[in-house]
This record gives C-alpha cells, sequence and structure tokens, in this order.
C-alpha cells in the first residue's frame, strides 16, 4: 500500500533538473495482477518541471520495417564516445510499431541513439549489439513537441564474403 523511494547516499541530484522515474511493468494490481504500464513519477530539483517532447520512431534503413523493444537514448550533443563510456541523460523503449515518446525533457541539442541493449546495461556492447544513430543532433526549444519523424538505421551489418576474385589487364573483380 505504500511504495517508498530511496536514493543510494552516492546518488547526487543536479539542482535544476527534472527527474522521471520509469516503473515498467513492475506495478500491478494485487488483486487481479493487471499490469499498470508506462507508470512514471515526476519531479524537479527546481522550480519547474520540464516540459519538453520528441516523439519519433525507429525503422530499420532498407526496408523500412519498424524496431521494436530497442533503447532510444538521449546524449547532450558532442558526448564523445557516449554508448560505450556513459549512460545516457534520458531513454525509452520502443513499441512493436518502432515508436517512442519522451516527455520532460529539458531545451538543448542532443544526440540520438537506439540501441538493441540485450544485457539492459545501457552501454553498446561491441560486436553483441547493434547502434544506429540520427545523422545530426535534435534541437529542443520552446516548442512543446520536437518535429523528429524517425530515425532509420540499418542495425545489422550485412556480412560480406568473397566468392572470388580475379585480375585481368588491370581490372580487378572482386565477387561478393
Amino acid at each position: 500500500k505504500v511504495l517508498s523511494i530511496a536514493f543510494d547516499d552516492r546518488e547526487v541530484l543536479l539542482p535544476q533538473t527534472t527527474y522521471t522515474l520509469q516503473f515498467g511493468e513492475a506495478i500491478r494490481d494485487i488483486t487481479k495482477g493487471n499490469v499498470q504500464r508506462k507508470l512514471n513519477y515526476v519531479f524537479s530539483t527546481g522550480n519547474f518541471i520540464d516540459s519538453l517532447k520528441l516523439r519519433g520512431a525507429v525503422t530499420e534503413a532498407f526496408s523500412g520495417k519498424p524496431f521494436g523493444d530497442m533503447l532510444v537514448a538521449l546524449f547532450r550533443e558532442g558526448t564523445d564516445s557516449a554508448l560505450l563510456q556513459g549512460k545516457p541523460l534520458y531513454y525509452t523503449w520502443t513499441d512493436e510499431k518502432g515508436e517512442f515518446a519522451f516527455d520532460f525533457l529539458a531545451g538543448g541539442r542532443y544526440e540520438v541513439f537506439a540501441l538493441e541493449d540485450r544485457n539492459k546495461n545501457f552501454l553498446l556492447d561491441r560486436n553483441a549489439e547493434s547502434v544506429g544513430f540520427s545523422s545530426a543532433p535534435v534541437e529542443l526549444k520552446g516548442e512543446e513537441e520536437a518535429p523528429f519523424q524517425s530515425l532509420a538505421m540499418s542495425l545489422q551489418a550485412p556480412l560480406l564474403r568473397t566468392a572470388g576474385s580475379r585480375i585481368r589487364s588491370g581490372v580487378v573483380q572482386v565477387k561478393f
């Protein structure tokens, strides 16, 4: 009947920052067992709650098919090696249609990444997970919702093998 949330003593909450706690599918009705999906708790360490939004979709670049259950992560623009070294500033997951939604965002320019985060560690595990990213940062300003349509990417690099090669009169011919 009571939910208490306590932060580890090592966790430092930044000033003037909006935080969203995402409960995923962790909350369920005690009598019927129905899951309360997309339940969030939002609070701020400042005088207001950030209110900008970002909506979009993750699709496969060549087929246009949606990618469901993908981690979509936002990092401040210019964050070097973001998915290899640090946790995202904001994150969400795509639904079965590949669509994602961010709410309660602060203004600024963000790099957008999508990650097949199999072990749920919010980091890119090289050679084990696929990743994609937007070609340019997205800018969130005073508008309520940013105009971001889709993040089209090829998450699985096609495997190429040489089936043969031939050199003749200054021409190299390679068959894949």
